[in-house]
């Protein structure tokens, strides 16, 4: 079987979960013939978006000023959380997969080779996706695969979705989840055009206890993603893959929350007043 793994912003893609799923791949090399890492996004610009986007400029360049012995931590005083996770890092695993530096470089210390394109649709990355010819892709990023790509592999694009699907689509479903008192799971399924509308081929429940916070619970996250990735192939592998299908009346399609609305989120952590904790 040929696997593609997809991913974005190779620079400071350093997630320890896809480190943790592509060892997991490597670990059945007898029923693969050969992996790649594909990744998409790598243009100067779209770093330039998704810092904005996720922390904006400022903490962005003292980030990498610390990262580079520029600027001194302040003793005693601890970096916020938005900086310690910034962008697609998780620098806070004591594994010792943690130093092993970028995804990149340690998908080639396992024989993976890594192949990196502007965009998916781009057609140098088309060309190369339709002359490898594979069986599947694992979506391990948060990118959106373009119809083009969908209808590449022979067995589709598996994808995972931290929210209880159908019923929470779209962005920010942890903290929805939190907000509207519903179990925190997440969902793996084959991606379709439309956003988090594929069949749903496995849940994994997220533990929640308390204490955790919005962090906490996606790292959480993160790791189940991981195991039900792996599970959903060994089951593409032995044929006990169950498709169901989403009805779209069933469930909403969410967007990212406001401050005061994440603050609301914060404070029924902090007060211990979701439902679903587990005992």
């Amino acid at each position: 079987m040929k696997i593609v793994v997809v991913s974005s912003y190779p620079l400071v893609d350093n997630h320890y979960y896809k480190k943790l799923f592509l060892k997991g791949l490597v670990e059945r090399s007898n029923k693969i013939s050969e992996i790649v890492l594909v990744y998409g996004n790598t243009h100067p610009k779209d770093y330039y978006r998704e810092i904005r986007r996720r922390v904006g400029l400022s903490e962005a360049f003292k980030k990498l000023r610390l990262n580079k012995g520029q600027v001194k931590q302040k003793k005693g005083k601890k970096l916020t959380d938005k900086r310690q996770n910034y962008l697609y890092s998780d620098s806070h695993q004591s594994n010792s997969i943690e130093h092993t530096g970028s995804l990149a470089k340690f998908a080639k210390t396992l024989g993976i080779s890594v192949k990196k394109f502007p965009k998916l649709k781009s057609a140098n990355c088309l060309e190369f996706l339709k002359g490898y010819s594979p069986d599947v892709i694992h979506n391990v990023s948060s990118l959106y695969i373009p119809r083009e790509v969908l209808n590449i592999p022979k067995h589709g694009v598996i994808g995972s979705h931290y929210g209880l699907l159908p019923q929470l689509r779209g962005g920010d479903t942890i903290r929805w989840s939190i907000l509207l008192d519903v179990p925190l799971l997440v969902c793996h399924l084959f991606l379709t055009p439309s956003l988090d509308m594929g069949d749903v081929i496995n849940k994994e429940t997220v533990s929640v206890h308390k204490g955790d916070s919005i962090d906490g619970l996606r790292h959480k996250c993160q790791i189940a993603n991981t195991n039900g990735q792996l599970k959903v192939f060994d089951k593409l592998l032995d044929g006990s893959i169950t498709r169901t299908p989403q009805i779209k009346s069933e469930g909403s399609t969410f967007y990212q929350m406001g401050r005061l609305l994440r603050k609301k989120v914060d404070r029924i952590l902090a007060e211990n007043l979701y439902s679903h904790y587990t005992s």
